[in-house]
C-alpha cells in the first residue's frame, strides 16, 4: 500500500518542488 503525505485533492494540483525548466516545451517539440 502506498504511503502518501498529501490528500488526494491536493496531489491532483501539486506542481512539485523543482521548478520546471523554461525550455521544457521546446525540448518536447524537438524530441517528438
Amino acid at each position: 500500500m502506498p504511503c502518501i503525505d498529501m490528500p488526494l485533492e491536493q496531489l491532483k494540483t501539486y506542481q512539485g518542488s523543482s521548478p520546471c525548466a523554461p525550455d521544457l516545451d521546446l525540448f518536447w517539440e524537438a524530441a517528438l
